[in-house]
């Protein structure tokens, strides 16, 4: 199950219908995003929201996956919501059981998280998610904080061969445990304190779900490593296996958990679909493949990336000192009904009335 090559699957965009607005950067690197800079012309809410240039992004978007914008106002969320109302057209997706901690600045947009998290995408293991997520910088940190992104096309082609058909056939099983008294607790991350109504959504997005003693829960669901992608048709890595698994973690977290849950105890663990665990060597792999075609920017106050989140992962790397980094989410897709692991998962827009509850 290889992903078709993106220059094989779409010509490149006609980046020079752009040229009224942005001078192009960059746009050779294959692992990177298209690099475009605000050539000044016209108020951004305008020029951002206008048909050919988001004609121009949509066709970008499919064939590289990354949108890299400088030069942008250093503005506050509220115009950085009306900027995504522009540019999505109101398609807003929500986010998912969350997992790390972040400040909900308006209706849609939110603190980017300031902790340590290996690549991922974003929800991806739900059953609905954003197929685009922007990042807006309006303060960048005076040391460290990038926000390193990897291609999924290219992360494929870094695994092995046998490895891309041992995870394409076993797929993976996410599992999270609540009530230990580290990460979120259940009714947090599901906004009830009501287990009917918990149990009601675990069975709408096919988690499964156990009482433990006391208030604590652990859920598991099983999905494929790839998704059908709704727009090219090609089958892409995506999955949160690196960051899911409790080896990913930085040292001094491993050991903290370490003396006091075993690795089925952890707040996140993953294993193959069957519940089997994924050896040691498999998931250094798949680290180092995130490595190799990883892309790494300084942010500078002013920029916008958006993500294609099926066709790039994104992590954040640790920093010192303040950092001021909004995240919106849009388009939202859902899965449909999970077939056999050893089948890319098939997503589409939702229908009218919105994703899943």
């Amino acid at each position: 199950m290889t992903a078709i090559s993106a220059s094989a699957q779409h010509a490149s965009p006609d980046i020079s219908a752009l040229e009224p607005w942005f001078n192009v950067e960059d746009c050779a690197h294959d692992h990177g995003p298209i690099i475009l800079k605000c050539a000044g012309h016209g108020d951004p809410l305008d020029v951002l929201g206008g048909l050919q240039v988001r004609k121009v992004f949509d066709e970008a978007l499919r064939h590289r996956g990354a949108l890299l914008i400088r030069g942008l106002p250093e503005v506050e969320p509220q115009w950085l919501d009306r900027l995504m109302q522009q540019m999505a057209g109101g398609n807003w997706a929500r986010y998912r059981e969350p997992q790390s901690p972040r400040m909900q600045l308006t209706e849609h947009i939110a603190t980017s998280t300031e902790q340590r998290i290996h690549f991922h995408n974003e929800n991806a293991h739900c059953m609905s998610f954003p197929q685009r997520i922007h990042f807006f910088c309006h303060t960048p940190a005076p040391m460290g904080g990038a926000t390193p992104i990897a291609s999924a096309r290219g992360v494929e082609k870094a695994l092995s061969r046998s490895t891309r058909a041992l995870l394409a056939r076993r797929g993976v099983r996410y599992w999270r445990n609540f009530g230990s008294g580290m990460g979120f607790d259940w009714p947090t991350v599901f906004g009830s304190e009501d287990r009917a109504t918990v149990e009601a959504y675990c069975r709408r997005n096919e988690i499964h779900y156990e009482w433990l003693d006391g208030k604590r829960l652990r859920t598991w669901y099983q999905r494929s490593n790839f998704v059908r992608h709704p727009e090219t048709h090609e089958d892409v890595w995506c999955n949160n296996i690196a960051h899911y698994h409790p080896s990913s973690l930085d040292a001094r977290t491993q050991r903290a958990y370490r003396l006091l849950l075993s690795e089925s105890e952890m707040p996140f663990f993953c294993t193959f679909g069957d519940g089997e665990a994924i050896p040691a060597d498999l998931l250094d792999e798949i680290r180092g493949a995130y490595a190799r075609v990883a892309f790494r920017f300084s942010w500078q106050p002013g920029d916008l990336l958006t993500l294609d989140n099926i066709l790039f992962s994104h992590g954040r790397d640790p920093f010192e000192g303040g950092r001021r980094v909004f995240v919106a989410m849009t388009h939202p897709l859902e899965r449909q009904p999970e077939g056999p692991v050893d089948s890319p998962a098939i997503v589409t827009p939702p229908k009218q009335g919105g994703a899943c509850a």
